[in-house]
């Protein structure tokens, strides 16, 4: 498991595929049942993939993005909780899940702002008293459009 914060990114390990993969289609199961059985089994997936990083983040963290990988992909992240009388992690934390760290940072950076182009903006006028004409007749909010900043052309 890799945790990255502002403040840096540190490891912890995780248990084996072999166990994790029954424990999460067994809490899955028992989330499936709405039961209320399914408490002990969050805490216990939570104390064997999260309680040292979540222990360790810093104040102030709100959002989690979860990046898994096999069986955790198949894993409700947002029902695990520190304790059976505790609120679970989507009820304290933001949590978005991306299937891999590339497509994120490819999502990342096709997010980032654009650099405002260059627009020919047309109108067709209902009332020709609303629009500038060569003789200099106005038409109200049309400049503020036509000059407003067009992204993505």
């Amino acid at each position: 498991l890799l945790v990255s914060t502002r403040a840096g990114t540190t490891a912890y390990r995780l248990p084996p595929p072999s166990e994790l993969e029954p424990a999460v289609e067994i809490f899955r199961g028992l989330v499936g049942r709405r039961q209320g059985l399914e408490n002990a089994a969050a805490v216990g997936l939570y104390e064997r993939l999260l309680a040292p990083a979540i222990e360790g983040l810093p104040g102030g963290v709100e959002e989690l993005l979860v990046i898994p990988d096999g069986a955790l992909h198949r894993l409700p992240f947002a029902a695990l909780r520190p304790a059976p009388d505790a609120s679970p992690l989507g009820m304290r934390y933001r949590i978005t899940h991306v299937p891999s760290a590339t497509l994120w940072l490819q999502w990342q950076q096709s997010l980032a702002p654009a650099r405002p182009r260059a627009a020919l903006v047309l109108a067709e006028s209902v009332n020709r008293h609303h629009v500038r004409m060569a003789d200099e007749r106005h038409c109200p909010g049309l400049e503020h459009e036509a000059s407003a900043e067009v992204l993505g052309l």
